[in-house]
């Protein structure tokens, strides 16, 4: 049973990774390594666990290259859309409750920023 679910895993992280490296060549114009993009696709994996139960803090690159620092949550996602929310890797698209704008939003996942990429995005963004 657990060899099974870890292939899944494995299948769903490998789909959305092909998705992020298609959607960031298209869309922001960088050109992603085939570990970079499965490294982003674990990532995501983790912040979309993290946020199913919590508030989660994350930035985000758009098109233009400036960057937000967003605090999102899927807390509330079946009390408001009457469903829970079930992940697609293949979707290019992650919905969000932004706690500060008070709002349903969606975002890339191809333009969700993590590590020290993120640091050096928002001190230029601040300059």
């Amino acid at each position: 049973m657990k060899k099974t679910m870890k292939n899944d895993s494995c299948l769903t992280v490998s789909r959305r990774a092909a998705i992020i490296r298609q959607d960031a060549e298209e869309n922001y114009g960088t050109l992603l390594t085939l570990g970079e993009s499965m490294r982003r696709a674990y990532q995501v994996e983790e912040l979309i666990d993290r946020m199913r139960w919590d508030n989660a803090d994350f930035c985000l690159q758009r098109t233009d290259g400036t960057c937000l620092s967003i605090t999102g949550t899927l807390t509330e996602y079946e009390h408001y859309f009457g469903r829970p929310y079930y992940e697609n890797p293949s979707n290019r698209f992650l919905p969000y409750y932004d706690v500060h704008c008070r709002k349903w939003l969606t975002c890339r996942v191809a333009g969700i920023v993590f590590g020290s990429s993120v640091k050096k995005k928002l001190i230029s963004w601040i300059k």
